[in-house]
């Protein structure tokens, strides 16, 4: 955990360069397949030698996270400035508050696909003090919750991401905001 927050917190430079350079939602892209490959690396980690591609796993999965999450708001932001140029009104709030509802809810589906896969592969919660012995499945049903649904999320939002575009701002006319002094 250590280790995927420190590099979300550091990849943050570079995803900052990425999106000058290549635009924002490009990078927001470029993260979302980067989120697809770290969640992917988890399920090729060995459990007979977990300890150094844990740490390369995590570190991935951060500085995928840090670009998502760098995007996700400079996208919003982008929104919120084009709904405010081509409506008139600034709908800021409102957007804000259907980005934050969807937040929510993302994060409650995947807590139900967890607990339902874990339900499915027949995962025992321990009782009292003891723990109990897992069916053998529970191992696949663990994989699968950490690293294969959460790659298929990530194609799936990158792939949305991709029809994602907003028309750049119309350059604005110079001689309309000389003050009216230079103009005679």
């Amino acid at each position: 955990f250590a280790v995927q927050t420190a590099l979300m917190v550091l990849s943050q430079m570079v995803w900052v360069r990425l999106a000058a350079r290549y635009g924002r939602r490009n990078a927001l892209v470029l993260s979302g397949i980067a989120c697809t490959l770290a969640y992917l690396t988890w399920a090729l980690i060995p459990s007979e030698a977990a300890i150094p591609m844990v740490f390369v796993a995590a570190a991935m999965s951060g500085a995928g996270t840090g670009g998502v999450f760098l995007g996700l708001y400079t996208v919003l932001t982008d929104t919120m400035d084009y709904s405010r140029r081509t409506q008139g009104e600034n709908r800021a709030g409102m957007l804000a508050g259907v980005f934050v509802m969807v937040e929510k809810g993302t994060s409650a589906l995947g807590t139900f696909a967890f607990s339902m896969i874990m339900a499915w592969v027949g995962f025992q919660s321990a009782i009292g003090s003891g723990a109990q012995v897992q069916p053998d499945g529970v191992r696949t049903g663990i994989l699968a919750s950490v690293a294969i649904v959460p790659a298929l999320g990530a194609i799936i939002a990158t792939l949305m991401m991709t029809r994602y575009h907003l028309p750049a701002p119309a350059a604005p006319n110079v001689v309309s905001i000389l003050p009216s002094a230079l103009m005679r």
